[in-house]
């Protein structure tokens, strides 16, 4: 067998984070006391003294620029087929071994698997847990677990009959009835740190081996559901955190340059019974008239099959506009029903910024709502966002594109 390029006594942390989570959208980036659920993980891992490099693999985009403002490496995007419900651990371990051999020539010698669905681990922890699997030359992974509260010999299987009868063969219903202290302790596995080494992977094609350092871990939040968010949210904001502190000390967040307040957009129910009390009663001057149908649209505004009409005007002593918009297909499918771009009345705010990729990043990691990705206009001389503040007023971003070229 060919020799593999194994970087000796070198550990990696590997973060698994797709984006296709079912229990609850957008899982590993749903913000946590400020933070997205990834960056607990990745922040520890930079903590742990016996990790040489932080690494997270995922499908998306979105996340990888998010983790890597939190300081994570993302050298490769992961393919979506091994990226969805089925997918298996070894699959994307495996992928990225293949990829650093490919394209690093070398691996490291331990990869420490961190699952951001357990967010709150701590670093001396996992450095005991790393010094064990590289201290038993015969070991060929670790793997966390916590003892369980309640031993699972005393459980019952109900048969066909509708009697209760014991998981374990030949156990006697007195036997189930005895003290938990006389049974064997039973551990429950757990995400707070799994260890692997790739020369066991590229050797047999599977994770653990048969020999798995058995690591006993402090209880620990693991997230699946919406109600593990609400548990763990409780958790951090009343206790003392070391992880929290460190994610507000790294990442401190850069002021977003906003250039100017662009417009101020009003949807009518009349574009020209609006235009005529602006300009007539106001006195403002027309700046320019257009109108606007087709995927470009659709995509900004979070509408279908949107067909828009608008007025620009501003007042003589200011650079200001005024827009008035006529949505002229008022049975639009509403993405957002709550806060539909074309709302009778004041529609929205739009603000020049520059960097507008990065803003749209934070937004997401802050946890408000993008009602698209930055795009490009079809004439393609400005970058356009539409977003929510914290109270639900839409807000448009618009970046110019030659300000960013220069």
């Amino acid at each position: 067998m060919q020799t593999r390029p194994i970087k000796k006594n070198e550990v990696w942390a590997l973060i698994p984070a797709r984006s296709g989570s079912k229990g609850v959208k957008g899982k590993n980036i749903y913000p946590i006391c400020g933070h997205p659920l990834v960056a607990y993980s990745i922040i520890t891992a930079k903590l742990t003294t016996r990790i040489d490099r932080v690494i997270v693999s995922t499908d998306s985009d979105d996340i990888a620029d998010i983790a890597k403002s939190y300081g994570a490496e993302v050298p490769f995007i992961r393919p979506k087929n091994i990226s969805d419900d089925y997918s298996t651990d070894l699959q994307f371990i495996q992928h990225a071994i293949d990829w650093f051999i490919a394209n690093e020539g070398g691996v490291a010698e331990y990869i420490v698997h961190l699952r951001p669905t357990t967010p709150l681990r701590v670093p001396l922890i996992l450095g005991t847990a790393i010094d064990q699997l590289k201290n038993n030359t015969t070991a060929t992974s670790l793997r966390s677990a916590h003892l369980a509260p309640e031993s699972p010999f005393k459980w019952f299987l109900k048969d066909q009959d509708g009697y209760f009868r014991s998981i374990i063969e030949g156990q006697s219903n007195e036997t189930i009835n005895l003290p938990r202290q006389k049974f064997q302790d039973v551990y429950i596995p757990d995400g707070y740190v799994d260890i692997v080494k790739t020369s066991h992977i590229l050797q047999s094609d599977n994770l653990h081996g048969d020999k798995m350092i058995a690591f006993e871990s402090p209880f620990c939040i693991e997230v699946d559901t919406i109600d593990d968010i609400q548990l763990l949210k409780h958790h951090v904001k009343k206790s003392s955190n070391e992880i929290i502190d460190q994610l507000n000390k790294f990442h401190t967040k850069k002021k977003i340059d906003t250039r100017n307040l662009r417009h101020i957009g009003i949807v009518t129910t009349n574009l020209e019974r609006s235009f005529h009390f602006y300009t007539h009663f106001l006195g403002l001057d027309e700046v320019s008239r257009n109108r606007e149908i087709g995927n470009y649209i659709d995509t900004v505004v979070g509408l279908d099959q949107a067909d828009i009409e608008w007025i620009k005007l501003k007042a003589t002593m200011d650079d200001t506009l005024i827009e008035l918009l006529f949505y002229k297909n008022p049975k639009s499918q509403f993405s957002l029903p709550d806060t539909r771009a074309n709302k009778i009345g004041l529609s929205h705010f739009s603000f020049t910024v520059r960097e507008i990729e990065r803003i749209y990043d934070s937004f997401l990691s802050e946890g408000y709502i993008c009602k698209n990705r930055p795009t490009t206009s079809p004439e393609g001389n400005v970058k356009v966002m539409y977003c929510h503040d914290p109270d639900g007023n839409i807000l448009e971003l618009v970046e110019e594109i030659s300000i960013k070229a220069n």
